[in-house]
């Protein structure tokens, strides 16, 4: 089975990921998508082994919750380029590495723009 992982900007201190049902508590507060990648069953274990101790390390995990989640607070969101540089440089290349880090790339990039302080919701399904 697939995972997919879900990236929403949420006004900075609005949440806690560990509250339940953080998903509506992120929508309540205003959240925004800034992407959104499916990792298909093949690759969802090497994703996961590469995310295993890394800023998101909360969404690892197995079929024993259906939801999982992390929040990267704003003043950190800059780690997520850091951890697609180092996706992109993981032997052997593959391709699902490659599409991760460019879907985080693009939340780094996105969550720039934004005019106010914007904490970045890591939601996997």
């Amino acid at each position: 089975m697939g995972v997919i992982v879900e990236f929403l900007a949420v006004p900075a201190g609005t949440l806690n990921a560990t509250q339940p049902d953080v998903r509506k508590a992120a929508t309540a507060a205003g959240a925004r998508s800034l992407s959104a990648i499916s990792i298909n069953s093949r690759a969802v274990g090497d994703v996961f082994d590469a995310l295993a101790g890394s800023i998101l390390d909360g969404i690892v995990g197995d079929d024993s919750a259906p939801e999982r989640s992390v929040l990267v607070d704003a003043a950190d969101v800059v780690l997520l380029s850091t951890l697609a540089n180092d996706l992109r440089n993981r032997q052997p290349a593959d391709e699902a590495f490659r599409s991760f880090a460019d879907t985080l790339l693009d939340v780094v990039s996105a969550a720039s723009r934004s005019t106010s302080r914007r904490d970045v919701l890591v939601i996997s399904t």
